[in-house]
Parts: structure tokens; sequence; C-alpha cells
């Protein structure tokens, strides 16, 4: 009993010290006054960017990532060009549809996609607003707005199968209130 304990303790101090040094390294340095700045400042330089720098590694995925991995120190520490296209929300299809309109212009050595969209089965429109409201119109836009719309719908017709009841009893209140529907 006693040495596990001994080796638990051990394990978390060293498995504390490891995230702790490697947080500071991987934790952006400024913060945005409105998630909404974000995702456009993002794409903004991003395209901006496409014509200067050759990126080495790009990230793509949820407000885990946007957050806490910094290209800069990234840059400073390792040297390696890396860019976060990470946004609040973001879905494992907002990714696929991001990483096809890097590929575009960007050939990085390294593309890290986080898993955790997959897993996840809410929807969340932020999470494609906020790309899709700032992408240059193209192909890839369109198809990008159509698998919206469609996961948009299902979502939808998945709100009025949960609540039939409630769907009547708005029905109900709009008849007695305005005397219609």
């Amino acid at each position: 009993m006693g040495k596990t304990l001994v080796k638990t303790i051990s394990f978390i101090v060293i498995f504390l010290c490891m995230f702790l040094c490697v947080q500071n390294v991987l934790k952006r340095k400024w913060y945005y006054p409105s998630m909404v700045e974000a995702p456009s400042d993002m794409m903004t330089e991003f395209y901006q960017l496409t014509d200067k720098v050759d990126m080495q590694t790009v990230f793509f995925g949820p407000s885990g990532y946007e957050w806490d991995i910094d290209p800069m120190d990234i840059y400073k520490s390792t040297g390696i060009v890396t860019y976060n296209m990470c946004s609040s929300g973001q879905p494992f299809a907002v990714s696929y549809y991001l990483c096809k309109e890097m590929f575009k212009t960007q050939y990085p050595d390294v593309v890290v996609i986080s898993p955790s969209g997959l897993f996840g089965d809410d929807f969340f429109n932020g999470g494609y607003h906020y790309i899709l409201d700032h992408m240059p119109l193209s192909k890839n836009k369109l198809n990008f707005a159509s698998y919206y719309a469609e996961q948009y719908a299902i979502e939808n017709a998945k709100e009025k199968n949960r609540a039939p009841l409630l769907e009547r009893y708005y029905r109900y209140i709009n008849i007695m209130t305005f005397g219609h529907l």
C-alpha cells in the first residue's frame, strides 16, 4: 500500500511539472477582446501571410487549441514556423474545409487536427459562422455552406422531434395571443 501511494504521488508531481513547463510554451500571450474578432483576424492574417511565409506546421481545432497554442512562442523556442487556424467551437467539418482552404496556398510538413470534433454531437452555429463568414468566395466555401445548411436542417429536425408538445404549446400561445399562427 505504501509503495503504490508513493508511486502515485510521484507520478502526479512529475506530470504536473511537465504540464506546467509545456503549457508556458504553448500558451498564447494575448487575448482578443471579443471572440468574434479572433477568427476574422486569423483568416485575414492567413491570407496576408500565404505569399510571404512557408508554414511548417498548422493547427486546427476548437478553443482549447485556439487559446493555448502560440505560434510566436513555438517559433522563438524551436524555430518552427507555425500557424494557428483554430477557432471557438470548431467542429471537425470546419477543420476539414479550413484544411482544404489552406492547401490551396500552403503545403506544411505537419498538420495538427484536434480529434475532439469527432466525438461531440453538439451543433454549434458559431463554430460554423466564425469561419464561413470570413472565408473568401470559392467552390470550397460553397461546399462548406451547403454542408452547414444540411447540418442545420438536421439539427432543426432533431429539435422538433424532441419537443413536439412544446411546439404545440407555442402554436396554442400564438393562436390565443394573435388569433393566428
